[in-house]
């Protein structure tokens, strides 16, 4: 059995963190644009063009289907003619959306770009030359390394970059390069996407985002880590020299 020099062994070690490093400095770009509110021309001009993971796309045909809005997201309406009007109101259980005085409005198929002008066609019925003004929210978790990890309902157009604060800001701790969104417990947009968006300017609802949604900061390595990791690495080293000195 022939051994790598323990010259070669340390360089090959120095190479894939080279590599690795390099890698974080050439990410990924998110796959949808960089609008506030995605409209549905530009959502399905992302299905045509192809760009777009499996997952991804399927994520577009259901916004494109079923709309944005699920029970628990919550939308903030002002309309000048209706002081009575002037509040945020959730979405129900059938994606129902119940206002003041008027009958249920179904929120089914609706994307949070068309939610100003459709609500204004619904509220139009009721009220004369209604002016009406919407604020699609989304409900996240923000988690991780941050002042207040929990649960938010934030502005939909905001940008990734500003979500954290929501969050109370970066913990002490954190590391915004290991950002990351998980849906479900899996990842659907890694570090590399997010560090893209936040250079960006990239909203919530560009990336796909939806109820329920995780955005998780990671953390630095503490110093503990760093020794451990040295000490790894010059354990396996001394491991191969000690080998290499039984041949």
């Amino acid at each position: 059995m022939r051994l790598l020099p323990v010259a070669n062994v340390t360089t090959l070690l120095l190479a894939l963190a080279t590599s690795a490093a390099t890698a974080q400095q050439q990410p990924a770009a998110p796959p949808s644009e960089s609008r506030a509110l995605a409209s549905r021309a530009e959502l399905d001009s992302l299905l045509k063009r192809g760009k777009v993971s499996d997952d991804e796309a399927a994520v577009i045909r259901d916004r494109l289907k079923n709309g944005d809005f699920a029970p628990g997201d919550r939308i903030v309406i002002h309309v000048a003619q209706e002081p009575t009007l002037n509040d945020t109101f959730p979405v129900k259980i059938g994606r129902i959306l119940i206002l003041p005085n008027l009958p249920e409005i179904s929120m089914a198929g609706v994307l949070r770009s068309d939610a100003q002008s459709y609500l204004t066609t619904q509220i139009g019925k009721y009220v004369k030359d209604p002016t009406v003004i919407v604020d699609p929210l989304v409900r996240v978790s923000i988690l991780g390394a941050v002042q207040r990890p929990g649960f938010y309902t934030v502005r939909a157009d905001m940008l990734a970059s500003e979500v954290i604060m929501a969050g109370g800001g970066p913990a002490s701790n954190a590391n915004l390069r290991k950002t990351v969104v998980r849906r479900n417990g899996v990842v659907v947009r890694d570090d590399k996407q997010l560090q893209v968006a936040f250079n960006r300017g990239v909203s919530l609802d560009a990336l796909n985002l939806q109820a329920g949604d995780e955005v998780f900061v990671g953390e630095k390595h503490s110093s503990t880590q760093a020794i451990g990791i040295v000490a790894a690495i010059s354990g396996a080293i001394l491991a191969v020299v000690a080998v290499g000195r039984l041949f």
